[in-house]
């Protein structure tokens, strides 16, 4: 994690999104910009986090550890979201993580220093509220989604919501990641639908060719983007 510390960048992406909506009163000077490396933690299961963060530019992927050891994704991002909500209003340390996928930058406020003040912003608590309630809804959808889908499910659903003019070329690496698959896993899959003709490999993206079929295997309107 690196801060930024140029005002203008940060004015920027204040000004870009809907940040000081989620306050009665002005934060914007209690306001940090933080960076994340590809790989890195933004929220780590099990660690409490000195933030709660405003994801602004950048791509995550969200998860928890199960009893048995396996992780289980809740989804992925990269849209405007905020996270260490649990932190921030009960000190509680996280059950699941937020991981990086792509450089990623995060408007912040430090906890330590400003969190009887954010529990005092009544904007701020309800909108709060909203976020743990949509969030756990995901989450149950999530769960469900992983417990009655295969990999060839799960990587069609994929493809179909992140093609563009039927042409895929999302990094395979974090494609398992977000799809809850081993890499060697995922690549056998994408294999097995070049044979059947579904898709054709093009250097680094794939072709769809036939997407009637490659719906076919789709049983869930579960979004991988929200």
């Amino acid at each position: 994690m690196i801060k930024i510390y140029d005002k203008g960048i940060i004015d920027y992406y204040i000004k870009k999104t809907n940040y000081r909506d989620y306050f009665k009163h002005d934060f914007v000077k209690y306001t940090e910009l933080l960076y994340f490396d590809k790989n890195e933690y933004l929220i780590k299961e099990g660690e409490l986090s000195p933030y709660i963060l405003f994801m602004v530019k950048g791509k995550v992927v969200y998860s928890s550890i199960s009893e048995t050891g396996n992780t289980i994704i809740f989804g992925s991002t990269n849209a405007f979201k905020v996270f260490g909500e649990a932190s921030a209003i009960w000190n509680e340390i996280p059950d699941n993580s937020v991981k990086a996928l792509i450089p990623t930058y995060c408007l912040a406020i430090n906890l330590n220093n400003y969190r009887d003040l954010l529990m005092n912003d009544i904007d701020f608590l309800r909108h709060m509220c909203k976020i743990l309630s949509d969030r756990l809804k995901n989450a149950n959808k999530s769960y469900a989604f992983y417990l009655s889908t295969n990999a060839e499910n799960r990587l069609a659903s994929f493809i179909l919501q992140n093609q563009q003019d039927n042409i895929f070329n999302n990094s395979l690496i974090s494609t398992s990641e977000i799809i809850g698959v081993s890499y060697r896993h995922l690549q056998r899959v994408i294999s097995s639908f070049c044979e059947k003709g579904i898709l054709k490999k093009d250097k680094r993206k794939y072709l769809i060719l036939e997407k009637e079929k490659l719906k076919s295997y789709v049983n869930s309107t579960f979004v991988y983007y929200d």
